[in-house]
C-alpha cells in the first residue's frame, strides 16, 4: 500500500464514486469501475456458507472469463436478505447495464455494510445517471472512498512495469478493517491492469497471489459474507500475451 499524492489512473479504465444517500452526512457510498473494453476477469470469493447476494451473482458471471464493470455500494451489505436481496442486486446490475449500454452479464456487483438490511435500490437507480456521467480516468480514488466503511484511510496501490517493450500499469484498491480471517473475509479488493494476459494465466496467478496474501491474514477470527477479490485485465497495453507457461508468472 502506498500513499497516493497525485491522481492515479490505469489506461482504459474509468471510475467514479458518489453519494446516493445510503450513508449519512452525504458520504460517498456508490462506486464504479469501468473498462472501456471488455476485460479478462478472475476472482476469489469468501468460503462463508452464507454468501451475500452480490457474490452469488458474481460467482456465476466470472465463469465466462469476461467482465467490464464493477459497481459497489457501502452502507448495506445486502446479506441475509434472501430472494429479495438477490433480486435487488440484479436490479442494480440491470440499471447500470442500461446506463452504460453494455450487456448485463458483463457487470459485477459488490456490497458492504450492515447485514440483514434490504438494499435501497431506488436510491441507487436514481443516482446511476450521475455515477456514469462522472466516469473519468482519475476517478479511482473516489471509487475507493465510496466503498469504505470502518476504514480509517483509503487503501490504494499502483505499480508500473514493462512487458517486452510495452509499459503496463497495475492498480489495486481495497476496503476492510475488521472481521479479517483467512478465506477472504470482509475484504473487497479490485485490481485493474492494462496488461494483456491469457485467461488461464490470469486465473492461476491471481489465485496464487490471494493464497499467499489475503488468505494468510487473520485479525479477529471472524469471516464475513461479502468479501471478494477481483482483477480486470483489459489488454490495452498491447504487450505480447502473457501465458501460463511463462516462467515470469511463477510465484
Amino acid at each position: 500500500m502506498v500513499k497516493v499524492t497525485t491522481k492515479i489512473s490505469v489506461p482504459g479504465f474509468l471510475a467514479n464514486g458518489i453519494s446516493v444517500g445510503l450513508k449519512e452526512n452525504n458520504k460517498k457510498d456508490l462506486g464504479l469501475i469501468y473498462s472501456t473494453v471488455p476485460a479478462k476477469v478472475a476472482a476469489v470469493f469468501t468460503k462463508n456458507t452464507f454468501k451475500a447476494a452480490p457474490l452469488l451473482i458474481d460467482e456465476e458471471r466470472v465463469k465466462r472469463g469476461i467482465a467490464q464493470a464493477i459497481i459497489t455500494n457501502s452502507g448495506c451489505a445486502n446479506a441475509a436478505t434472501g430472494k429479495e436481496g438477490y433480486k435487488d442486486a440484479l436490479a442494480v446490475s440491470a440499471a447500470l447495464s442500461k446506463e452504460l449500454k453494455i450487456k448485463d452479464e458483463l457487470i459485477l456487483v459488490g456490497s458492504t455494510g450492515v447485514i440483514g438490511k434490504r438494499l435501497a435500490v431506488k436510491k441507487i437507480e436514481n443516482g446511476m445517471g450521475q455515477l456514469v456521467k462522472g466516469l473519468r480516468e482519475t476517478g479511482i480514488e473516489d471509487a475507493e472512498t465510496a466503498m469504505m466503511t470502518t476504514d480509517k484511510y483509503p487503501k490504494i496501490a499502483i505499480r508500473k512495469g514493462v512487458v517486452g517493450a510495452k509499459d503496463i500499469t497495475i492498480c489495486g484498491i481495497a476496503k476492510g478493517a475488521g472481521m479479517i480471517e483467512p478465506n477472504m473475509a470482509t475484504l473487497l479488493t479490485y485490481v485493474m491492469t492494462d496488461a494483456l494476459i491469457d485467461s488461464k494465466a490470469l486465473n492461476t496467478v491471481f489465485h496464487q497471489v490471494i493464497n499467499s496474501t489475503f488468505n494468510s491474514i487473520s485479525v479477529d477470527g471472524c469471516m464475513s459474507t461479502n468479501d471478494m477479490a477481483i482483477i480486470l485485465a483489459n489488454g490495452l497495453a498491447g504487450n505480447n500475451p502473457l501465458e501460463k507457461a511463462q516462467a515470469r508468472l511463477q510465484l
